[in-house]
């Protein structure tokens, strides 16, 4: 057993209690990991993170966007509204992800026709690509994922 300062009669007893539990919450009396949040709320506090990373490169790296015209407009009010949509179908990426992807693509589209699309609306897009195949059924994920059958691909052991 390796030393770590502490004396091994110590470590012993904390080994034979069954480990080191988990900390907790002095007036609930329940672990500190048991935290009741629900999905909508950790997907509206995603959602928050994204408008506040889109807005920030809109602000401080506004050369980091996708541009569609030889010179594309710099970022103004529409591009934030852009932002904002994309974030508002951010919500939706557990309740309904195929409309959450639906609305990710008109913002994505949104910004081809404003001349350049940003790098918030990217990462957005992205997240909920990825969500529309983890979060439905596996016949809907594997069609999201390029197969025609339907069907996820399975790691193959050898």
């Amino acid at each position: 057993m390796p030393d770590h300062g502490v004396p091994s009669s110590v470590v012993g007893r904390i080994i034979a209690r069954g480990g080191v539990h988990p900390s907790r919450d002095a007036g609930a009396g329940r672990a500190c990991s048991d935290v009741d949040v629900t999905p909508f709320a950790r997907d509206a506090a995603a959602a928050t993170g994204y408008l506040v990373v889109g807005l920030a490169l809109m602000l401080f790296v506004p050369d980091v966007r996708i541009s569609w015209e030889a010179a594309p407009p710099p970022p103004g009010a529409a591009a934030v509204v852009v932002l904002v949509v994309a974030c508002g179908a951010l919500v939706l990426r557990r309740a309904a992800p195929l409309v959450g992807l639906g609305i990710s693509v008109a913002t994505f589209a949104a910004g081809i026709v404003l001349g350049a699309t940003d790098l918030g609306v990217l990462l957005i897009f992205t997240d909920l690509l990825y969500c529309a195949v983890l979060f439905t059924s596996r016949r809907v994920g594997g069609r999201g994922c390029g197969d025609r059958r339907g069907r996820r691909a399975e790691p193959r052991l050898r």
